[in-house]
C-alpha cells in the first residue's frame, strides 16, 4: 500500500515515523518544511531566540524509509496529489495541514503571529526595540505569550485586549482567575469583552471604541481553515467554515481511503497537540485495520488533561473539573515537551550528543 501524508505536524509526523518500519505500507510524507517542529515549545523563542534549535527536528532524523518531499501541494483529488510539476498516485491519503493562523486586521503592519519558530523569531528581534506590546487575544497562546514576557522581559509595558469576559475561557473559571493574577500581579493591563478591529499605525481600536497604543502587535486570536488544495472534492466534505467533515473513523466523508486528522478537521474539540496526536494514533491503527479487513477503531473525542505554562517554572494543569497551578504544572509542560522531542530525535539527540 502506498500511503501518501500531507503534513508533517502533531499528525502527520507520528502517522509516518509509527509507519516508517511497517512493511506493508510505503510513506510518502510531503510538506513544506523539512523538519518537525514542536508548536507548544515556539513560544519560548519569542523572548530566547536560541531556544529554537531545542523545538526543530529535521524529518530525515527519525524517517529513515520514508520519503520526505520538500514544497507545496497544489491540487489534492481523489485519485492524486499535484506537487510541483508532478502527480503522485495513493492508495491511501492522509490530510494533516492543520489550519492558518492569520491576522484579520486589514493593516498587519507590526502585527505578527507566534505561530511558527519563524514567526517567533521575527518577534524576537522586533521585542528588543518595542517599548509596549499589546497581546490581541487571551486564548491559550495569548496567555502563554503574555506569560513569556511579563517574567522575562518585565520591563516591557504589557496590554492584552480579549473578546471574552476572562481569559481561557473555555477553561474553569478557577484556570482564568489564577492566569488574571499571575499576568496582573507582573504588570499586564488586560482589557476584557472588546475586540481590535483597526491598526492605525500602532493605534489598535477596538468594537468599543478603546485606542490603544504599542509598538508591537501579536495576534492571537483565531484560526482560519484553508484547504485550498482540495478542489478536486466535492464541496459537501466542507464546513461552512472550511474545516473538512470526517466520519468516526477519521476518514474523509464518503471517501474511505483517505484520512483527515489534525486541526483542520471539523471536530469540536481543544485544537491542541495531543488531540493530533490521538488522531495519528487511530488512523494508524485503521490503516493496518483497513489493508486486513478488520473492522475499524472509531475516534472518541474527549476532555483530555491540558497544561498551559506561565513562563518556564508556573502553570496551569486542568484535569476537566480540577485545576492545580503552580512549579509542578509548570514542571510538567516541560517534561511533556522533553520526552516528545526524545520520540523524534532520541534522548542522546535531546541532549545534543
Amino acid at each position: 500500500m502506498k500511503l501518501v501524508i500531507l503534513g508533517g505536524g502533531f499528525c502527520g509526523a507520528k502517522v509516518a515515523k509509527d509507519l516508517d518500519n511497517y512493511q506493508a505500507i510505503d510513506v510518502t510524507i510531503i510538506d513544506e518544511k523539512t523538519f518537525f517542529e514542536y508548536k507548544p515549545g515556539v513560544l519560548k523563542v519569542i523572548s530566547d531566540s536560541g531556544y529554537s534549535d531545542e523545538v526543530l527536528v529535521p524529518y530525515k532524523n527519525f524517517l529513515k524509509k520514508s520519503q520526505i518531499l520538500t514544497g507545496k501541494v497544489t491540487k489534492v483529488t481523489p485519485n492524486f496529489v499535484e506537487f510541483e510539476d508532478e502527480k503522485i498516485d495513493y492508495d491511501a491519503l492522509l490530510i494533516s495541514t492543520g489550519v492558518d493562523y492569520p491576522v484579520f486586521l486589514e493593516n498587519k503592519d507590526n502585527v505578527y503571529t507566534p505561530t511558527t519558530v519563524s514567526s517567533s523569531l521575527e518577534i524576537n528581534k522586533k521585542l528588543s526595540n518595542a517599548d509596549t506590546v499589546l497581546i490581541i487575544g487571551g486564548g491559550l497562546i495569548g496567555t502563554e505569550v503574555a506569560a513569556e514576557i511579563v517574567t522575562k522581559q518585565p520591563e516591557k509595558e504589557l496590554k492584552i485586549i480579549h473578546s471574552a469576559e476572562r481569559l481561557i475561557e473555555r477553561n474553569p473559571k478557577k484556570a482564568s482567575d489564577y492566569a488574571r493574577d499571575f499576568l496582573e500581579k507582573r504588570g499586564a493591563e488586560i482589557i476584557f469583552d472588546e475586540r481590535v478591529t483597526k491598526n492605525e499605525d500602532g493605534n489598535f481600536k477596538t468594537d468599543s471604541k478603546s485606542v490603544v497604543e504599542a509598538d508591537l502587535g501579536i495576534w492571537c486570536a483565531g484560526i482560519d481553515w484553508n484547504p485550498y488544495f482540495m478542489e478536486g472534492f466535492e464541496s459537501s466534505v466542507f464546513t461552512e467554515k472550511g474545516s473538512i467533515l470526517v466520519d468516526k473513523y477519521l476518514r474523509l466523508e464518503s471517501y474511505s481511503d483517505v484520512f483527515v486528522g489534525g486541526d483542520i478537521t471539523q471536530i469540536d474539540e481543544e485544537k491542541t497537540a495531543q488531540n493530533a496526536k490521538k488522531h495519528a494514533e487511530i488512523i494508524t491503527e485503521n490503516l493496518k485495520r483497513g489493508r486486513k479487513g478488520k473492522k475499524l477503531l472509531p475516534y472518541r473525542s474527549a476532555e483530555r488533561p491540558l497544561v498551559i505554562s506561565l513562563g518556564d517554572t508556573n502553570g496551569i494543569l486542568v484535569n476537566k473539573s480540577r485545576i492545580f497551578t503552580g512549579i509542578i504544572p509548570g514542571f510538567l509542560k516541560w517534561a511533556v515537551e522533553y520526552w516528545t522531542l526524545s520520540h523524534y530525535d532520541g534522548l542522546l539527540g535531546k541532549l545534543g550528543l
